[in-house]
């Protein structure tokens, strides 16, 4: 049974080693989007820095957005951005395959990394952050969320399957994503599980060594999340959120210092605030 189960995780770590973006990268184009809408609405019409080159008119309907981005000779066809449904956007670009590798600097010319862009576009949407409740800034919010989510889930899997090659067993615990549970691993349970054996720890290392650019991308679009949820004006009204304990963030994506342009502790830089969003309290 071992050796069945540690066959199917090596299928699945090999297949999970190619950075396939699926849903995701739907929910990060839909984060886009709206930070593109809102960067219009900010400077009288055309964007100036969120897919600025998008068209010469200075903003783009979602066809030409995704064109744009994803550099496609004709429109995809999609049909109009649902303005209060995220979810529906991000999976029917997932189902069209349109989810894939994008180039970066369409979206903001200055980042040469994802984890440079999620915190570019996150801190452009908090500087220009409208006083009442706007139907763009908070459909970016639970867009990015949501990235921060999936992110998260898919770095999960993949250590799930290095630990079962490895003959661990993780703990895993329950989080949720649209109000539909989802298994993590636990990585404080499990290496308490084995005794905190140095062995043990070590294989842990190893995986976070070898994941460390895919583990910054999901850490700094957790960052972008918090940042957003936190510096809201009001609660939101969109469903689907999905903000995590704050436990789920530290300091690696701070580095750059863009927005607050100092080094603080992860406790001041959310001000305190420690609450966990669930789906029984939307």
């Amino acid at each position: 049974m071992l050796f069945k189960l540690t066959s199917i995780a090596l299928i699945f770590y090999v297949l999970s080693s190619v950075d396939a973006f699926g849903l995701y990268g739907g929910y990060e184009r839909m984060f886009y989007y709206y930070a593109h809408l809102a960067d219009a609405k900010v400077h009288g019409g055309k964007a100036q820095m969120i897919a600025a080159g998008c068209r010469k008119s200075g903003i783009c309907d979602f066809n030409g957005f995704i064109q744009f981005v994803n550099e496609l000779e004709r429109s995809p066809g999609l049909k109009k951005a649902p303005d209060r449904n995220i979810h529906e956007a991000a999976q029917d670009l997932n189902e069209r395959h349109l989810t894939g590798e994008y180039n970066i600097k369409r979206v903001y010319s200055e980042a040469d990394d994802f984890a440079r862009l999620f915190e570019e576009v996150s801190c452009f949407l908090d500087a220009n952050k409208p006083h009442e409740l706007d139907e763009i800034w908070d459909s970016a919010r639970a867009s990015i969320e949501s990235v921060c989510f999936l992110r998260k889930l898919g770095f999960s899997d993949k250590l799930k399957a290095f630990l079962v090659l490895n003959n661990i067993e993780p703990v895993l615990k329950p989080e949720y994503f649209n109000c539909e549970g989802k298994s993590l691993v636990d990585e404080n349970a499990t290496i308490s599980k084995y005794g905190s054996t140095t062995s043990v720890k070590n294989v842990f290392q190893k995986f976070h060594n070898d994941e460390k650019s895919h583990e910054a991308n999901f850490k700094c679009a957790c960052w972008a999340a918090v940042r957003l949820q936190l510096h809201r004006t009001r609660p939101s009204s969109l469903a689907g959120d999905v903000f995590q304990v704050q436990s789920d963030y530290d300091e690696e994506c701070w580095q750059h210092d863009l927005c607050l342009k100092q080094n603080l502790k992860l406790e001041e830089q959310i001000g305190g605030h420690s609450e966990s969003y669930r789906c029984k309290e939307l």
